[in-house]
């Protein structure tokens, strides 16, 4: 199964860290909150993910990856 690569990644000012747990399973830890969030892939969207704790999709790209917006719009943030 695909998955984002782990690592660093930012936006401006703001950065976001994806790891894997012990499933090997993405999750997703922001800057300011010392939580994590596991990721779960989409079955139909290869390249989507989503964190069911804050109802958030993420989109994975080459060393990058996007957060998409409830408008559609998308923050792409690139690998640190």
């Amino acid at each position: 199964m695909l998955t984002i690569e782990k690592g660093k990644y930012s936006y401006m000012n703001r950065d976001i860290f994806i790891g894997k747990n012990d499933k090997e399973q993405n999750y997703v830890c922001y800057q300011d909150n010392g939580n994590q969030f596991d990721l779960i892939k989409m079955i139909f969207h290869a390249k989507y993910f989503f964190n069911a704790h804050t109802k958030q999709y993420y989109k994975d790209e080459k060393n990058s990856f996007s957060e998409v917006l409830l408008d559609g719009n998308l923050i792409k943030y690139s690998k640190s």
